[in-house]
């Protein structure tokens, strides 16, 4: 069987698994230690949008917030939900000049990986954690 992301051109590093170095050598999965930005924008553009935007009501679709009839469990107050590994923020359309309520659907992994998916079709990511020991190189703000 061919792997998916042979044909996303994805990069190298998902061709290995990496593992815990005790006896169960159990698998780093769902904590996106292997993807690379640039495998983020990849599987977004060429295969999670089409497959959503082609059937709302899939797994996919759902997951993405395209079915408003399965918005996941509510995991915070009506503002936060859960479905399919994805998290979505509700925004009140109010806020944000639309006329009904605006799902982000999102995700956040291990290493500081947060990928938010716009409902118009932009992704929008940042990876903190590479940049957080820049922080102390940073002098402290002066004592007022």
């Amino acid at each position: 069987m061919k792997p998916l992301w042979g044909d996303l051109n994805l990069s190298h590093a998902l061709n290995e698994s990496q593992r815990t170095a005790d006896v169960i050598n159990q698998t780093f999965t769902a904590w996106g230690l292997f993807f690379l930005f640039t495998d983020i924008v990849s599987i977004w553009e060429n295969f999670l949008r089409e497959i959503a935007e082609e059937n709302p009501q899939s797994l996919m679709g759902s997951s993405l917030q395209l079915n408003k009839k399965d918005r996941g469990p509510d995991a915070f107050s009506g503002i936060k939900f859960y479905n399919n590994g994805f998290w979505a923020r509700k925004l009140p359309g109010f806020q944000v000049g639309c006329k009904e309520d605006v799902f982000i659907p999102y995700m956040e992994g291990y290493g500081g990986i947060v990928v938010a998916l716009m409902p118009n079709g932009h992704l929008y990511y940042f990876f903190w954690m590479a940049i957080s020991s820049l922080g102390q190189k940073l002098q402290k703000p002066p004592v007022r």
